[in-house]
């Protein structure tokens, strides 16, 4: 649908990311005959897709207008919200609450809630800084953890990140799409760390988000995966042999 309006993203906190219109929800429509020339108040609510990352909100926008018009000829037309007559209200979410990962190592959790409480405290350049070390410390941990062979563990633990994050995804623990998003967090960390201009509120509160979710994919999902299987091998079904049927 061609219709646009600009919000700030709460997923990926692009300030007044170009939102399209994804579809829409009449809540109320009143006509107010008293008023000279009577008019139709709508009450809508609106499906958008951030333009950026292209995560969804909803969004309440109100409108007034002299005849009635059906929401679906609304959404047909191009342009923007306020150029067709509707005011912004509110959108849900208004922000993404930043949260820890769960099956963390308790030396990766630290640094990552280091990063998270810099946040609440608005200081966005300890942020940065708390995210390089958690990635520093998290890859550290998987060489030692998921490498068998201990010599080579400890040769890839004395790397520097960069060339760690390397042989990590030579080894197969680190998807190439990890990856680029651990290359991504070591370059906003030297950012925050080194750069002489501080390091702004939208670049913190973005790479701590990346972090959550490289930390959800490294620790997170096998963690899981780790918990269901041991579910199924302590089933009564698992230990007489038996077999699920279609």
């Amino acid at each position: 649908m061609p219709l646009i309006v600009k919000i700030d993203c709460p997923h990926c906190h692009t300030k007044s990311s170009g939102f399209q219109v994804e579809g829409g929800f009449r809540r109320s429509s009143d006509l107010i005959s008293r008023r000279d020339p009577a008019v139709f108040i709508d009450e809508d609510w609106f499906l958008l897709s951030c333009g950026r990352c292209k995560k969804c909100i909803t969004a309440q926008y109100i409108s007034e207008h002299n005849s009635h018009r059906e929401l679906k000829n609304v959404l047909s037309q191009h342009g923007s919200l306020e150029d067709i007559g509707y005011t912004y209200k509110v959108h849900f979410p208004s922000e993404v609450t930043l949260e820890e990962p769960e099956h963390l190592p308790s030396k990766v959790a630290s640094p990552f809630r280091q990063a998270i409480s810099n946040i609440s405290a608005e200081n966005w350049d300890a942020a940065g800084t708390m995210v390089r070390k958690a990635l520093d410390v998290a890859t550290r941990d998987m060489a030692r953890t998921r490498i068998g062979n201990e010599k080579r563990s400890e040769t890839i633990v004395k790397l520097w990140l960069k060339k760690r994050i390397e042989a990590l995804t030579s080894e197969g623990l680190l998807t190439v799409d990890l990856s680029d998003l651990a290359g991504v967090l070591k370059d906003g960390g030297d950012e925050a760390a080194h750069d002489d201009e501080p390091y702004s509120k939208e670049d913190a509160i973005r790479l701590v988000g990346y972090a959550q979710a490289f930390l959800t994919y490294a620790y997170t999902v096998p963690g899981m995966v780790a918990e269901v299987r041991e579910r199924v091998e302590d089933s009564p079904s698992s230990n007489t042999g038996s077999r699920p049927t279609d």
